[in-house]
């Protein structure tokens, strides 16, 4: 009777915080310890596993004994369960997305059984490496499927993609946990990345799916919701003039030996892609050694009538501008540079663009005269004449491009700005007078060089795309109402 008056005063104290009671003993502390962690307790455990001091044995629970002021309960027998992933002291499996489980078990020593549950970002920290590996080649194969150049993965939302320049639900898919898309995260990570995401909260690099083939540009990042990350589709296939729409007066960059040659515009317009096929066309015309450095390696050249390496900022070189000094020392005939994000990488670059190398660079500029405006900024006042004078001496191309939709909306197709190094332009840019380039370039079409509204006037005529879609992109939207 005293006992039942006992627990039906203190039964739900206890049920709250067993382990401050003063009338439970070590035992059934690691008992209560114990049922927290079953879910996580290999099914393979031996029965005649010896119990540790304040342990449990599985075969045999033995009740503590009971003392005259202290009253007893009935220990309840442990209850090995099969695992069910991992276990944050709930009782209720993960949340599956799209019809995937995440219920992969991940074993505990006898040590960790003993010890009280971790915190959720600890337990995240220690998911094995490749366990959303089937997640993430389902996601890559619906992306694929759907024509998508980016997908997106975030903490809280569903999947998503990016297709023709808008961004898509993936259809089947739920909202993910923060659990399942540190999963997806980490099963393109190796051991070097995941460290430095851990410490530093992102991190760029490239995988290779090795079920789909396919390769992707990963950034992968923190936010205020949880992990996310964002990949971009790498095609295999290297895309030709015809294709691109470029024309054809860019076709003598293959002819030369020195200088230097930028493709630039916003992010995501196909700057890569544009560099690509340029460095393709030097790649079937001329014999000589391509050195590539990119921040990851993004399309794969094979060596044709050239030697084409490929080197990869923190997996083969420190820096760009480590790579740039290492670089003139290493026999290249043509060097590109992913993208030129600093003062020293462009210094750099102007250098080996002076002392005989072709060098291929992108900037993040709008226009051919911005370009030439952001180079000559980039360093002190007392420095930029001496540049304007370098850059005129080894300017020899600017593509500067956007990308649009198309009429028929079966994909995007670029316009290009086109100016190449005359005397013209070079005059203009070793006397500062670079604001006059744009009407340079517009009757500089003799010389192959055309603006952004030529372009764009052409692609409008030759019902590629309409006109409200060229306006958005044009420098003088007004001169394309009457088209």
């Amino acid at each position: 009777m005293a006992k039942n008056i006992y627990f039906h005063i203190f039964g739900n104290r206890q049920k709250k915080d067993d382990t401050h009671s003063p009338f439970i003993d070590q035992a059934q502390i690691s008992t209560q310890q114990t049922d927290n962690l079953q879910t996580n307790i290999p099914t393979d455990t031996p029965e005649s596993t010896t119990p540790t001091e304040g342990g449990i044995s599985f075969s045999e629970p033995t009740p503590a004994e009971p003392t005259p002021t202290e009253p007893q309960f009935n220990t309840p027998e442990p209850q090995i369960n099969e695992p069910q992933g991992i276990s944050f002291n709930q009782p209720e499996p993960a949340q599956e997305s799209g019809g995937i489980s995440f219920n992969e078990p991940i074993a505990q020593t006898e040590a960790q059984i003993n010890e009280p549950p971790q915190a959720i970002p600890q337990v995240s920290a220690e998911i094995q490496e490749g366990s959303g590996i089937i997640e993430l080649e389902e996601i890559i194969k619906y992306a694929k499927d759907h024509n998508a150049s980016d997908i997106h993965i975030s903490t809280g939302v569903m999947p998503k993609m990016r297709r023709f320049g808008e961004v898509y639900d993936m259809k089947g898919w739920k909202p993910l946990n923060e659990e399942e898309a540190l999963k997806i995260i980490y099963a393109t990570m190796d051991k070097e990345v995941r460290k430095e995401f851990d410490e530093t909260g992102d991190a760029d690099f490239s995988f290779h799916c090795p079920t789909t083939g396919q390769r992707l540009r990963c950034n992968a990042l923190q936010n205020l919701r949880g992990p996310a990350a964002v990949y971009r589709m790498i095609s295999d296939h290297i895309m030709s003039f015809d294709e691109l729409c470029l024309p054809k007066s860019i076709a003598s960059i293959k002819d030369y030996k020195k200088g230097l040659v930028l493709v630039t515009g916003p992010a995501g317009c196909g700057k890569s892609t544009t560099l690509a096929t340029l460095i393709d066309m030097v790649n079937e015309h001329d014999e000589g050694h391509i050195l590539t450095i990119e921040d990851p390696v993004e399309i794969l050249h094979k060596s044709k009538i050239s030697i084409v390496n490929h080197r990869e900022v923190r997996s083969n070189t420190n820096s760009f501008a480590r790579a740039l000094k290492s670089a003139l020392r290493e026999d290249p005939d043509s060097i590109m540079i992913g993208e030129m994000r600093d003062l020293e990488t462009i210094s750099l670059a102007l250098t080996a663009a002076e002392t005989g190398h072709l060098v291929f660079g992108t900037l993040h500029t709008a226009s051919a005269h911005k370009t030439i405006t952001r180079i000559i900024d980039a360093f002190p006042p007392g420095e930029q004449g001496q540049i304007r004078a370098m850059i005129s001496e080894s300017i020899r191309c600017v593509i500067s491009q956007v990308l649009c939709k198309r009429k028929d909306g079966t994909g995007q197709v670029a316009a290009f700005e086109i100016m190449f190094g005359t005397s013209a332009i070079k005059n203009l840019i070793r006397t500062d007078k670079v604001f006059q380039i744009p009407s340079s370039i517009e009757i500089g079409t003799r010389e192959g060089m055309q603006s952004l509204d030529q372009a764009l006037t052409k692609l409008v005529r030759d019902n590629i795309i309409d006109k409200e879609e060229a306006k958005k992109y044009a420098r003088s939207p007004e001169d394309f109402n009457n088209l």
